[in-house]
């Protein structure tokens, strides 16, 4: 059986229409730390070979941060392979463009940011996305997997993060 769409566009019973044709994920076990004011990758991507160049890329990130500077801005921002704006905001005199912002308030907070996006990449080639971050002040450092201050007891966790890309049939 084919559905014909109403702008000529067919699509064969079986078709990938919607579908999730392949799973992919990464990991970032352990820490990551920086005091870099420039963007820097934080060590957590994947990569993924669209089967289609109609295909779309959901990203899933999930990461968990803390500074050890109270008050200092932390900016987060996921990039593709050949692209550092896929999701972030618009730019406007000084302002970052980024996915996700915190502001510290205690050395010992962690906060937990999860970014979605359906991205269209128009490719079959192997493409990466991966997560950067930046400090508003090299005088304090932003920490994945821990709190800002890292304190060895029971009530400070580590945590992983994790990138998952979802292949969809478009």
């Amino acid at each position: 059986m084919t559905i014909n769409f109403g702008d000529g566009t067919t699509i064969a019973s079986g078709g990938s229409l919607g579908k999730i044709l392949q799973v992919k994920q990464g990991e970032l076990n352990g820490t990551f730390s920086s005091t870099s004011e420039s963007f820097v990758n934080i060590g957590l991507s994947e990569a993924i070979t669209p089967s289609s160049t109609s295909s779309k890329i959901l990203v899933i990130a999930m990461l968990n941060f803390g500074s050890d500077n109270n008050g200092n801005r932390l900016l987060i921002r996921l990039v593709r392979t050949g692209d550092d704006n896929i999701l972030v905001g618009t730019g406007s005199g000084s302002r970052t463009r980024a996915s996700a912002q915190y502001a510290t308030t205690d050395d010992g907070d962690m906060n937990n940011v999860n970014i979605t996006h359906l991205d269209s990449p128009s490719t079959t080639s192997s493409t990466t996305y991966q997560v950067q971050c930046k400090v508003q002040s090299s005088s304090g450092t932003i920490k994945f997997g821990a709190s800002g201050g890292d304190g060895n007891s029971f009530i400070e966790a580590r945590t992983p993060q994790r990138i998952v890309l979802l292949e969809v049939g478009a």
